[in-house]
Parts: structure tokens; C-alpha cells; sequence
């Protein structure tokens, strides 16, 4: 049995990581453009600076969970006897 069929849950849990980060990347990019174009003062800027900045970071550990849980199970498969 392949690890991808014995941890099935496992893997999709990796992909939904994964692409819920890339996602929660790109929403970030595009919240950040879109509050310095209607940002009326400079703590207006500063707050979607900060936003940008939260999101882009829980994105990419999003994504790098995502991979990590990949990596594992391509460990483990590598690693059978």
C-alpha cells in the first residue's frame, strides 16, 4: 500500500494547507494594494501595512505546514522496508 492510501487524510490535510496559504497570500497582496490606493491617512496605511504583513506571514506558514506534512510522508514512504 502506497503512503498516499494509508495516509489519505494526511495528505489532504497537506493540499488543503497548502493551497488555503496561497490563498490567504494573494487575498493579502491584494488587501495590501487595495488599502494603500483608499488609505485616507497614514494610520490608515500603517493598519493595512500590519494586516498585509500578518496575513503574508500566516500564509506562508500555511504553506510551509502544508509542505512539511508532505515531506513527511514522503519520508515515511522512502523509509519502509
Amino acid at each position: 500500500m502506497s503512503s498516499r492510501g494509508q495516509f489519505r487524510v494526511l495528505s489532504t490535510l497537506g493540499t488543503a494547507c497548502r493551497f488555503t496559504g496561497w490563498v490567504l497570500v494573494v487575498l493579502a497582496i491584494a488587501a495590501a494594494v487595495t488599502a494603500a490606493i483608499t488609505a485616507a491617512s497614514w494610520s490608515d496605511a500603517l493598519t493595512g501595512a500590519g494586516v498585509f504583513l500578518g496575513s503574508l506571514v500566516g500564509g506562508l506558514l500555511l504553506v510551509a505546514q502544508g509542505q512539511l506534512i508532505k515531506a513527511v510522508l514522503a519520508i515515511e514512504k522512502n523509509t519502509r522496508s
